[in-house]
């Protein structure tokens, strides 16, 4: 059985995929089917009830005021608030002066 779901695997995938990763998806696949209970079949979804059709009704309406929502207050944002994450990749390198250099612009631009 899982040759015949690896071969699926195959053409399902194209290509993209290993032989390797193909018979591992297909093992464990085939694993988790030898563990199911395919005896019950889940119930179908119920129906949705659909409305009995009637003729519209022209409605009227009575407006007696018609309510404005608040704009909210708008509130300064602090610095305190604010959260900036920097993430910085760092050259190899054997000489001590390339990362002098890298950090003291950072401290020079950014404070």
């Amino acid at each position: 059985m899982p040759e015949r779901v690896a071969d699926k695997l195959r053409t399902l995938y194209a290509g993209r995929k290993t032989d390797n990763l193909i018979a591992r998806i297909a093992t464990t696949f085939t694993a988790l089917c030898e563990l199911a209970d395919f005896t019950e079949l889940p119930a179908p979804p119920a129906p949705v009830p659909t409305p009995p059709t009637e003729p519209p009704v022209a409605k009227t309406e009575v407006v007696l005021k018609q309510e404005v929502p608040e704009r909210p207050v708008e509130k300064p944002i602090g610095f305190r608030s604010l959260q900036y994450h920097i993430n910085i990749v760092l050259p190899e390198s054997r000489y001590q002066a390339v990362y002098d250099a890298i950090f003291k612009s950072l401290k020079d631009h950014l404070g």
